[in-house]
């Protein structure tokens, strides 16, 4: 997943986790919470240059990605534990739009000719299904 001609060996060096560098080191970027905003920062930069193609990103952090583009974005369910309430909580609506509308970048075939569509795809629990469905 990485591209060899746009990746610095040295910059997995610069994000202070090891899991988070050993992805790095393989073209795979990952965004969560315990990241200092300038390995943030340098993560999404790698993701937007093309030196990485592939980024995991939690759901907080739908909101900062704005101006990063992706072919295909994959929502792994759409809730999340609330522990004030004790309980699973849905995003709301206006999260899983936001992490939808990152799927923009059409890719060009080999050839030139053609244009890939951007793809998101939602995994959810099968009765919220067709709720989703009518906002998507």
């Amino acid at each position: 997943f990485r591209n060899d001609a746009l990746f610095d060996e040295r910059l997995p060096k610069k994000v202070s986790e090891p899991s988070a560098q050993r992805c790095l080191e393989h073209g795979v970027g990952i965004i969560h919470e315990g990241l200092s905003k300038a390995e943030v920062s340098l993560v999404k930069g790698l993701f937007a240059k093309g030196a990485i193609r592939l980024l995991v990103v939690t759901a907080a952090f739908c909101w900062e990605l704005s101006g990063l583009e992706a072919h295909a974005v994959i929502l792994l369910d759409v809730e999340r534990y609330d522990s004030g309430e004790g309980r699973m909580t849905e995003y709301p609506i206006a999260d899983v739009l936001q992490m939808e509308g990152l799927a923009a970048l059409t890719l060009q075939t080999a050839d030139g000719a053609k244009r890939l569509a951007p793809k998101c795809l939602l995994m959810c629990y099968t009765p919220r299904r067709d709720y989703f469905v009518k906002f998507l």
